[in-house]
């Protein structure tokens, strides 16, 4: 299970400041790493790029009437971040999904907790959160060349480690 203050120590020693290391005082560099990592966390939850956050499930439609361009309108999940793996004939408006189809499953990333996120992230979520401290902090510019390489292989190595996505199966 991933902890915020392992990650944020080693964001900090990937950045060279080992003095900004977890401690019952706080600092304020600590507390905005913090946030800086919630923020991370959310974008990194809507990458369709990695599986570790996706379900695929099969929709229930929410009437067995159609509308005026025959779709059925289905549920959105309210886990719901983005889509991974989609019909062609299905659109997403508001808080409902339109299809032709009248069944219909997606594959999408989900809403989940740092503790939900498998042990492989932590490099990449260490990684990045190094990376926001470099562009929040002018100390530490000197090393976002190296960091970015770093992370850039990190994402690779994660996304290889999950296995390939098509983006759009037709069919449901």
């Amino acid at each position: 299970m991933l902890d915020r203050g392992n990650i944020i120590e080693h964001a900090f020693l990937k950045v060279g400041d080992p003095g900004q290391i977890y401690s019952d005082n706080r600092t304020e560099r600590y507390n905005i790493a913090e946030k800086l990592l919630d923020n991370i966390l959310d974008t990194v939850a809507l990458d369709t790029a990695f599986l570790f956050n996706a379900v695929t499930v099969n929709l229930t439609k929410n009437a067995n009437s159609t509308n005026e361009f025959d779709e059925y309108r289905y549920n959105r999940p309210n886990d719901f971040l983005s889509m991974i793996r989609y019909s062609d004939n299905m659109r997403i408006e508001g808080e409902f999904i339109y299809s032709t189809n009248e069944a219909l499953n997606i594959m999408y990333c989900r809403k989940i907790i740092l503790e939900e996120y498998p042990d492989y992230m932590k490099n990449y979520l260490v990684l990045k959160l190094a990376v926001e401290l470099c562009f929040t902090y002018t100390a530490y510019e000197n090393k976002i060349q190296l960091i970015l390489a770093a992370l850039n292989s990190e994402k690779v190595k994660v996304m290889n480690n999950e296995g390939l996505v098509i983006n759009n199966v037709s069919g449901g």
